[in-house]
């Protein structure tokens, strides 16, 4: 997870990890620049987290919300 963490500060303005404690399932709040959309959202797939929000934040960021999937995604 620290290679996630790594990977969000490098890319996005600011991120949120909330994992409430009844839940099992961490949300990451990402604010981030509309170029590293797709960047962050592959690697985000890859580390086993869904796109379950988009909101376009200003003209050049996002905020984009994270949920851990369930099940493993990819290898």
């Amino acid at each position: 997870m620290n290679s996630l963490y790594n990977f969000c500060w490098e890319f996005c303005h600011e991120f949120i990890l909330a994992d409430p404690s009844e839940d099992n399932h961490p949300v990451f709040i990402l604010n981030l620049p509309r170029k590293f959309v797709e960047r962050i959202e592959l690697q985000m797939f890859m580390a086993g987290f869904r796109c379950v929000s988009f909101i376009p934040h200003g003209q050049e960021s996002v905020i984009m919300r994270f949920k851990k999937s369930k099940v493993k995604i990819g290898n």
